[in-house]
C-alpha cells in the first residue's frame, strides 16, 4: 500500500471517527447539564420520576464513554459492555414514564378540555396559512436555491421562537389560573385549622336559605364552643390552646360530608350547618354525636386535656326567618346549654307551637 493509498483512504477515516467521538463527547457534556437542571430545578416532576430519568440518562452518559474510550482508544470490542448500560438506560426512563403518567392523563385531560375553536385559532390557522405560503414561495422561486434556503432558515426560525412563545404563555395562564384557585382557598378557609372561615360560612348560609326556599327544605346550624378552653390558655398557655383548637377541627372535619359544612368562626367557636336538614330527632342525633367526639382527653405536649362543648341547635325556617337571626337563635341556644349545663339545647317546644300557630293563621 502506498502514501497517498494510506492518505486518500484511511486518514479521511480517522478524522472522520474522530470528529463522531468528539461530537458525542460534546453531546455528553450537553446531557449532563440538562440532567443537572433536570435533577435540581425542575418542578413539574415528582423527585421520584426525575431521579430515574437521571439515572437513565447516567447509564447512557456511561456506555458512550465505554464506547469511546474502548472502541476509539482501546480497539475492544465493546458490544457486551454497551448493550447492557443502555438497556438500563431505557429501563429507567421507562419507569420515569409509569411515575409520571398520571399526571401526564391530568394535563392531556385539561388540553381535551380546552375548547376546540380556541386551539384551531391558536395553532392551526396561522402555522397553515404559513405553510400555505411557504409552498407558494418555493414555486415561485423554483425550488431549492441558496436564496430560498435562506429565507426558509428566517421562517423556521421565526416560526420555533413563536411556538416557544406560545408554549410558555400557556404556562404562564395555568401558573396564573393555580395561584387564583390557591388564592382563592386561602380566603375561604381559617388560617389555623383550615376549616372554612366566617367569610365562606356566611355566604353558604345565605345561599342554603335560598335553596331551603325554593325546595321547601330545612337549614339546621349547630353552634358551638368549647367549655374551659379560657382555663386551658390561662395554665398551659396559648400555643397548647391553639393546639386544641386544631385537634377539636380535626375531630369535626371527619362530619364533613354532602349537605354538612364544618367552620370555625372565631376562637373557640364552630358552626355545623346541615342542608338540607332531617328530622329534629336526627339533629338531637348529631349533636349528642358532636358533643361525645369532642369530649374525648386530648393529649397536647403531655398534657391531658379534657374540654366539651355546648351546642345549640336551631332551623330554619322553623326559628328564624333571615341568616342573621338563624345564627343569633344558634347562639342563643348554646349559651342555654351553658346555663343548665347540659349538652345541647334545642328548643323542640317553640318549634311545635311555632307550626301550630301557622296552621292556625293559615
Amino acid at each position: 500500500m502506498t502514501i497517498p493509498e494510506l492518505s486518500e483512504g484511511v486518514v479521511p477515516t480517522v478524522w472522520r471517527a474522530l470528529w463522531i467521538d468528539i461530537l458525542h463527547f460534546v453531546c455528553i457534556c450537553v446531557l449532563l447539564f440538562f440532567i443537572w437542571v433536570l435533577y435540581y430545578k425542575t418542578k413539574q416532576l415528582t423527585k421520584q420520576t426525575a431521579l430515574y430519568l437521571c439515572l437513565g440518562g447516567s447509564f447512557y452518559i456511561a456506555g458512550t464513554l465505554l464506547h469511546i474510550y474502548l472502541g476509539g482508544f482501546m480497539h475492544v470490542d465493546i458490544g457486551s459492555y454497551l448493550y447492557p448500560l443502555h438497556s438500563l438506560s431505557v429501563f429507567f426512563v421507562a419507569l420515569a414514564g409509569g411515575q409520571h403518567i398520571q399526571a401526564k392523563e391530568r394535563l392531556l385531560q385539561e388540553r381535551r378540555s380546552r375548547p376546540l375553536g380556541t386551539l384551531l385559532v391558536k395553532y392551526v390557522l396561522p402555522y397553515s396559512v404559513l405553510s400555505f405560503m411557504f409552498v407558494l414561495l418555493a414555486q415561485r422561486f423554483g425550488g431549492w436555491n441558496s436564496l430560498f434556503t435562506g429565507l426558509s432558515l428566517c421562517v423556521v426560525l421565526i416560526l420555533v421562537r413563536q411556538v416557544l412563545i406560545q408554549i410558555e404563555n400557556d404556562r404562564l395562564l395555568e401558573q396564573l389560573h393555580s395561584s387564583f384557585k390557591q388564592s382563592e382557598s386561602l380566603a375561604h378557609r381559617d388560617d389555623l385549622t383550615g376549616l372554612y372561615n366566617r367569610r365562606y360560612f356566611n355566604a353558604q348560609l345565605s345561599r342554603s336559605l335560598h335553596r331551603a326556599d325554593r325546595a321547601g327544605s330545612r337549614v339546621a346550624l349547630l353552634y358551638m364552643d368549647l367549655n374551659r378552653f379560657k382555663s386551658v390558655n390561662d395554665r398551659y398557655g396559648h400555643r397548647t390552646g391553639d393546639l386544641l383548637i386544631q385537634k377539636v377541627a380535626q375531630r369535626l372535619q371527619s362530619l364533613e360530608s354532602k349537605g354538612i359544612l364544618v367552620s370555625r368562626l372565631g376562637g373557640d367557636e364552630f358552626t355545623v350547618m346541615i342542608c338540607p336538614a332531617g328530622e329534629d330527632q336526627e339533629l338531637i342525633w348529631m349533636a349528642e354525636e358532636i358533643w361525645i367526639l369532642l369530649s374525648e382527653p386530648y393529649d397536647l405536649e403531655g398534657h391531658d386535656i379534657r374540654t366539651s362543648p355546648s351546642i345549640g341547635i336551631a332551623v330554619y325556617p322553623d326559628h328564624a326567618k333571615n341568616d342573621q337571626e338563624l345564627i343569633g337563635r344558634a347562639d342563643a341556644a348554646m349559651y342555654a346549654a351553658k346555663e343548665r349545663h347540659a349538652r345541647w339545647h334545642f328548643d323542640v317546644e317553640q318549634t311545635m307551637m311555632l307550626q301550630l300557630l301557622e296552621q292556625k293563621l293559615d
